[in-house]
């Protein structure tokens, strides 16, 4: 009987060996070994990034400072431009222009007589005109009392 049994084990077996309801083992293989694959480049691919990252930033940052140099010396030739010393050089150099001639003046002094409205009075008949503006209400005020010192409270 122990015969029988192993007989009629043997083909339960042969029978589950020749089912095939799962993948073979080298595509498993395969499979893993992609896996495996991809996961190495994403390892080695994130530092490489970030070195050329830091390598951009570093030439960014160089660009920056070039460009502070050159903006620093841009400023300089142009305050030097706008310089009133150069200006007039090159308007005189390149321009042909001269400086003005020099104009004297003379200060004109009124001599104060004491009489305001006499003094005022004669400026006016010496230009043909009254004055206007203040002047001129002060000379109207003074006509009206003819020169005449003002009585304020009894007082002179």
């Amino acid at each position: 009987m122990i015969r029988n049994v192993t007989i009629e084990a043997a083909p339960a077996r042969a029978r589950r060996r020749g089912r095939t309801t799962g993948l073979p083992i080298e595509a498993v293989g395969i499979l893993y070994l992609v896996v495996a694959v991809l996961f190495g480049l994403m390892l080695v691919w994130q530092p490489a990034n970030l070195a050329n990252l830091a390598h951009r930033a570093r030439e960014l940052e160089r660009q920056v400072e070039a460009l502070k140099v050159e903006n620093h010396s841009l400023k300089a030739e142009l305050s030097r431009l706008e310089s009133l010393s150069y200006v007039e050089s090159v308007a005189k150099t390149k321009l042909g222009m001269v400086e003005p001639p020099q104009v004297k003046t003379a200060a004109v002094v009124a001599l104060d007589t004491g009489d305001f409205g006499a003094s005022s009075g004669a400026i006016a008949e010496a230009t043909n005109r009254k004055p206007e503006g203040i002047m001129g209400i002060v000379q109207r005020i003074a006509e009206i009392f003819g020169g005449r010192g003002v009585e304020a409270g009894g007082r002179k």
